[in-house]
């Protein structure tokens, strides 16, 4: 399955390392760089821009062991945005940096490596926190790009747009789902401001897997019963974690065997390879866990 749901934004930098003044506050927060009003009304042309960028990236790398394609979502809502923006960000919409958004389906990692390759850029390493003390083995990692117009790839210069932002989990797959993606926040030009500056928005790209999102029926609702315990009020008890660890490990299995068999393993840091890649031993570690589960009576499998 390969659809649009409610986006989370990519967790934000730290504070330290180089900060971008371009689509980035002080603290460090990607924002958007245009009042509300503007961004509502450059949206269409955000969302053409992108258009024309997706249709040459396309053509670019559907040679590379396959046709891949692109999906543009619907544009995102005002009053959906101001409800994204009170529950996640106090209410500042600047934050708000999908209210245009799309994907690239790939069918190769040689494929994600061409988008890589055209969209390239420096980078910042930061790092997530783990939460709820559930113990995985997995540690996800988030890219921060900060680009410039000298640094840009000739493909992004062609298309005038910058890479904002860039988290890349094909390399460090996300924490306890073991899912992959890359998630990608593109400033796109959408036009000259009131004294002729050229404006920019912050749109959503992200690259995903066909063979990965083709389990999402079977993740999700592993995914959503650990998310179901773990937001549950009041102490958690030894078995709720037990039984929210072995959701996610439910998750990881078959993330991880459909990352495998596809051969996205290639695509993993050197340093994260041994403790993400599905060996046979992990593999039966697994399913052990699974079959845990299920003694357990946990409604997500059935």
């Amino acid at each position: 399955m390969v659809g649009f749901s409610a986006s989370s934004d990519d967790p934000e930098t730290d504070g330290s390392g180089q900060i971008s003044s371009h689509f980035h506050d002080k603290k460090g927060c990607l924002c958007q760089r245009m009042p509300i009003e503007r961004i509502i009304e450059t949206q269409d042309i955000a969302r053409e821009n992108l258009k024309n960028m997706l249709i040459d990236i396309v053509k670019e790398v559907s040679n590379n062991g396959g046709v891949c394609d692109f999906i543009l979502g619907p544009n995102k809502k005002l009053d959906v945005a101001r409800n994204k923006a009170n529950r996640d960000y106090d209410g500042d919409i600047t934050r708000v940096t999908d209210f245009v958004r799309a994907k690239i389906v790939v069918v190769t990692p040689e494929q994600v490596e061409g988008i890589k390759s055209l969209m390239s850029g420096g980078s910042l390493d930061t790092e997530l926190t783990q939460k709820h003390g559930i113990k995985v083995t997995e540690e996800s990692d988030t890219t921060v790009t900060f680009d410039t117009p000298q640094k840009r790839p000739e493909f992004m210069q062609h298309h005038n747009c910058e890479v904002a932002r860039q988290s890349d989990f094909f390399e460090d797959p996300k924490d306890f789902t073991g899912y992959r993606c890359i998630n990608y926040k593109l400033a796109v030009p959408v036009g000259k401001d009131s004294v002729g500056a050229e404006d920019f928005q912050i749109v959503e790209l992200q690259i995903v897997a066909e063979q990965i999102e083709a389990v999402y029926d079977k993740t999700h609702p592993y995914k959503r019963a650990a998310e179901e315990i773990l937001d549950k009020e009041g102490e958690l008890t030894p078995e709720d974690r037990k039984r929210a660890a072995y959701n996610f490990a439910a998750c990881r299995y078959h993330n991880g065997l459909a990352a495998r068999d596809a051969g996205y393993d290639k695509l993993l840091k050197p340093e994260v390879r041994s403790k993400i890649a599905l060996t046979r031993n992990r593999e039966l570690k697994l399913e052990g866990m699974i079959d845990k589960l299920n003694e357990m009576g946990d409604p997500s499998v059935n």
